[in-house]
């Protein structure tokens, strides 16, 4: 997705709110635990611009969203 974005237009990347938690990392207890390279991921994501909130998080505080 954010390659895309990048491509495409990298200010559109200021338009996504990503719900933490709503996603998890895939961990399979003694097998795999990818953890790790999700936050990792959300750090890039919110580097580019994207945003990281909560479903808990009132959406008139979510930075850069104009609701009117």
């Amino acid at each position: 997705m954010l390659t895309e974005i990048r491509a495409t237009d990298p200010t559109l990347a200021t338009k996504v709110y990503l719900l933490e938690d709503c996603s998890s990392a895939v961990v399979v207890p003694g097998v795999v635990d990818f953890t790790e390279q999700g936050e990792s991921a959300f750090q890039r994501f919110a580097a580019a611009g994207m945003h990281r909130v909560k479903t808990t998080d009132p959406i008139e505080t979510w930075a850069g969203l104009n609701l009117a």
